[in-house]
């Protein structure tokens, strides 16, 4: 499966205004992109590594949760480690991530690339022939603007989604306490519903961030 950062690190085409360019300043060029193509690697090996782990562990209650001879404690077990669950999803692609902050990079530079294209699109010191040339970059340019603001969008939504679910949860768990306290077993099967269908979110959300690489415009599915 593509890596989510490595596909967006590709939106980047690098900018080369060189008049006069000779083999040092194209082999230092080389050089820089090779180091920021295997530094982007990492990083998108290190989230897809990260998103199996996080779903690995999401073990989906089984049918008989909410039967009263399960323990308490284990019950509040789940309650803890599926929220640590929601605090780590949030950490892998919060803004201040460094998926984030690599998103909101390939999104400026790719930015930067159609400026200039569109000006040399319209630079009379050039040929009819090599603006031409720029004008179709600035059509390539605009669609890959495009699809990294898409999966900008639809990843804050996503983070917006997790943390809204995590406090339902956290609510869900002092209530489930506060069922145990005056024995109310119904009280305590809404709580533990909640808990299932949370973890059942986690994985939704989990599966989606490994596939929006594989689509320009990713839509998330009714969490």
């Amino acid at each position: 499966m593509k890596n989510l950062i490595i596909v967006i690190s590709a939106f980047a085409i690098p900018i080369t205004i060189i008049k006069t360019a000779n083999a040092q300043s194209l082999l230092q060029i080389a050089i820089e992109n090779a180091a920021k193509s295997e530094k982007e690697s990492t990083a998108g090996q290190n989230l897809d590594a990260a998103l199996e782990a996080l779903k690995a562990a999401i073990v989906k209650p089984p049918d008989h949760m909410c039967v009263d001879p399960i323990p308490a404690e284990e019950k509040l077990k789940e309650f803890d480690e599926t929220l640590q669950k929601f605090s780590e999803l949030l950490d892998l692609v919060s803004e201040g991530s460094e998926l984030g902050k690599l998103m909101d990079e390939c999104y400026n530079r790719s930015n930067e690339h159609l400026d200039l294209f569109k000006n040399k699109s319209t630079d009379k010191s050039l040929t009819q022939s090599q603006r031409e040339v720029y004008k179709k970059q600035v059509i390539r340019c605009e669609s890959k603007v495009e699809q990294i603001n898409a999966k900008k969008i639809e990843i804050k939504k996503a983070i917006n989604e997790i943390s809204n679910a995590k406090k339902e949860l956290e609510v869900a768990k002092l209530e489930f306490i506060d069922a145990l306290s005056v024995d109310d077993l119904e009280w305590q099967n809404k709580c533990l519903e909640k808990l299932k269908s949370s973890r059942e979110l986690l994985d939704k959300i989990i599966s989606w961030l490994h596939s929006i690489d594989d689509r320009p415009n990713p839509s998330r599915p009714s969490f």
